[in-house]
């Protein structure tokens, strides 16, 4: 669970400079265990700030878990002064509230809302980061998604988020814009500079399909259909299971058809512009777009384990091309972008003995991707 406490001071003296005399308010205010062993934990599932709204000086107290909103929210509570004992000063503390938010609520809002790929870090409070034992004044992209993981996994009972390989993924997705930039740019082979589909974009595309096609409600992934997890993999703690299946990424394989027929980009940006209803307030955004006709060549590598379960699992993959088909690929799909269809598909033995029976089997049921 992730609770907030917000706490009004009758003081507007205090700033975010006697931060660090909040710490140790909560120290003396804690049992002397559940301090030790916060003392030793190289992150803690809770913060805490200043900030002034409204003219207003503001206290935040956020926990994220349970064992953290009980042994250390819950005290804060049930105190009406606090005495931050470097300043000699007693403080009233005034119209404090609390919001809870449980993990279910979280994962719903995740999957139900509607997020955009444009996001903007705004830091309310003065934010370090450290390389190498050094001070980065500039945080790039990997210290923020870095320290975003080790948070989440440190608070999370059951997930562990951070790993390397996912991380680099993230920062190879992502990067920062410049204001007047596309809002949306396409990613590219740093190699070449062609557009390239991330295996793992279309990976986690199939797999959201997939679970609702085969869960009976909307669940963490952990929760999610056997043949699903068994397919593409579950990070669950203490029952990691290994992904079946391995995406390639995907760069353009026509570039030159599409020279030939007279193009000067592999991508065109799109300009669109949102009115607010209540507002009129126009909202104008640049949206970079493959071109219509752009081919993708998929390796798609199956580490056959069990040869029973093997023309289930490729029953899976082929529903969930089909659904893929159906829907769309990247963003805007309402608006008609992303709409793919897969052509020449077909499998084959690469490492070790593959019955042949199995191979013919397994393309019978890949032929139904094409013709859907």
């Amino acid at each position: 669970m992730y609770a907030e406490l917000k706490v009004e001071f009758d003081s507007n003296e205090i700033n975010f400079q006697q931060s660090s005399n909040l710490q140790g308010v909560l120290m003396e205010n804690i049992s002397s265990e559940y301090a030790e062993k916060l003392h030793g934990n190289q992150l803690n599932p809770y913060s805490q700030c200043i900030l002034k709204e409204e003219g207003k000086t503001i206290w935040y107290l956020k926990t994220l878990n349970t064992e953290a909103y009980e042994m250390l929210l819950l005290p804060m509570t049930k105190l009406d002064t606090i005495t931050l004992r470097k300043k000699n000063k007693t403080v009233n503390l005034l119209n404090k509230t609390v919001r809870i938010k449980e993990d279910k609520e979280l994962i719903k809002e995740f999957y139900e809302n509607k997020c955009s790929r444009y996001l903007e870090l705004s830091f309310k409070t003065p934010t370090s980061f450290k390389r190498d034992g050094k001070y980065v004044i500039y945080p790039d992209l990997s210290l923020i998604y870095g320290s975003l993981m080790r948070k989440f996994s440190a608070a999370s009972e059951e997930f562990n988020m951070y790993d390397e390989d996912t991380l680099e993924e993230l920062v190879t997705q992502s990067e920062i814009a410049a204001i007047g930039a596309v809002d949306s740019p396409v990613v590219k082979d740093v190699k070449t500079n062609l557009p390239m589909i991330p295996g793992s974009s279309l990976k986690g595309k199939m797999r959201s399909l997939l679970a609702k096609e085969f869960n009976e409600q909307i669940t963490e992934p952990k929760g999610d259909h056997e043949r699903i997890s068994r397919l593409f993999g579950s990070s669950e703690k203490n029952k990691i299971k290994r992904s079946r299946l391995l995406f390639s990424d995907m760069v353009l394989a026509n570039e030159q058809e599409l020279r030939e027929a007279g193009l000067q980009s592999m991508t065109e940006v799109k300009f669109e512009n949102s009115i607010s209803r209540l507002t009129a307030v126009a909202n104008p955004r640049q949206i970079e777009r493959v071109v219509r006709g752009s081919v993708f060549e998929l390796d798609l590598i199956y580490e056959m384990e069990n040869e029973q379960e093997f023309i289930e699992d490729m029953q899976t993959l082929a529903e969930g091309m089909k659904l893929l088909q159906y829907d769309y690929l990247g963003g805007s799909g309402s608006r008609g972008y992303g709409k793919i269809q897969f052509n020449n598909v077909h499998a084959e033995g690469v490492i070790g003995n593959v019955d042949n029976i199995l191979i013919d089997k397994c393309n019978e049921i890949l032929k139904e991707v094409v013709n859907a």
